[in-house]
């Protein structure tokens, strides 16, 4: 791992699905579609090994950038990016995609992301089968009826 923590969280970041990869004065820059937000690594060598981020929110580099924690940002932009490729049909489990998608940011960058999925189980799968399957509002009248309930 040659570059410092916030710039490899920054690379992750720009593989996501919402975001596009720049350059910029020689430096990799990740770009959020939706909205144009650039974030990059600071200059600062103390923030950077601290695997702070800068956000130029709208992508206006005019305005002071807000320094964020590179690390939790990219938990949220995981999210998304999961939500999208869920979507596309890339992943079909929301959590397992999550998981390893963590996993993979921690590989790739040092950094870890809180990840408070756990094992669900057996069970936790087979609803969620269901629910996909028979549809959430058919599924509850079918526990609705077994459990007696109107």
């Amino acid at each position: 791992m040659s570059e410092n923590i916030s710039q490899r969280i920054v690379n992750f970041i720009a593989k996501l699905p919402h975001y596009d990869e720049e350059e910029m004065e020689g430096k990799y820059l990740a770009r959020r579609m939706t909205d144009g937000t650039v974030l990059m690594a600071p200059d600062e060598t103390e923030y950077c090994e601290s695997g702070l981020i800068n956000a130029y929110w709208q992508g206006d580099f005019s305005r002071k950038p807000s320094v964020l924690i590179g690390s939790q940002i990219a938990a949220l932009e995981i999210a998304e990016g999961v939500q999208i490729w869920v979507t596309m049909g890339e992943y079909k489990d929301h959590r397992k995609a999550y998981v390893h998608l963590a996993e993979h940011f921690a590989y790739k960058t040092g950094a870890t992301i809180h990840c408070n999925y756990d094992d669900e189980g057996p069970l936790y799968s087979f609803l969620g089968d269901a629910v996909r399957t028979l549809g959430k509002d058919t599924l509850i009248n079918i526990l609705k009826s077994h459990m007696g309930m109107p």
